[in-house]
């Protein structure tokens, strides 16, 4: 089971090296992979994962449908996408293929582009120490 551990910033949360690639893009050329990289955001709160728009304009990823999004703006229709989704565990990745994503608005500048929600977080195990640090192993 891979597990990556470190540091974080209570005010930030936790950061995990992930990248964001179009559905089956990995069966298709592995050796040539691209793949669109960013910290994602480790979000308990959330019940699924998210990406932001520039992600989806980045790799032309084309909406599946669309989907109520209730957080601390109201609720609202946000369109919904499929991905693979790359987790980096140092040498190793853990690749969870098929992933269906929301589209979430983010604040320019913000550290992360991808939101990981408990439909990822809860295929592992993730430990949250009080002195700022963890470990999550999938």
């Amino acid at each position: 089971m891979p597990c990556i551990s470190g540091q974080f910033d209570p005010r930030q949360g936790i950061l995990l090296p992930t990248g964001v690639l179009p559905p089956g893009v990995l069966e298709v050329s592995p050796a040539d992979l691209k793949i669109q990289s960013s910290p994602a955001l480790v979000d308990t709160g959330a019940s699924h994962s998210c990406i932001s728009e520039t992600i989806v304009k980045t790799l032309g990823l084309v909406p599946i449908g669309m989907t109520d999004v209730s957080g601390v703006h109201g609720a609202k229709a946000c369109p919904q996408f499929l991905i693979d989704l790359v987790i980096t565990f140092g040498a190793t990745r853990f690749v969870q293929r098929g992933l269906r994503v929301t589209q979430f608005e983010i604040d320019a500048g913000a550290p992360f582009q991808i939101l990981l929600g408990r439909d990822v977080l809860c295929r592992g195990a993730l430990t949250i120490s009080h002195d700022g640090h963890y470990t999550f192993c999938l």
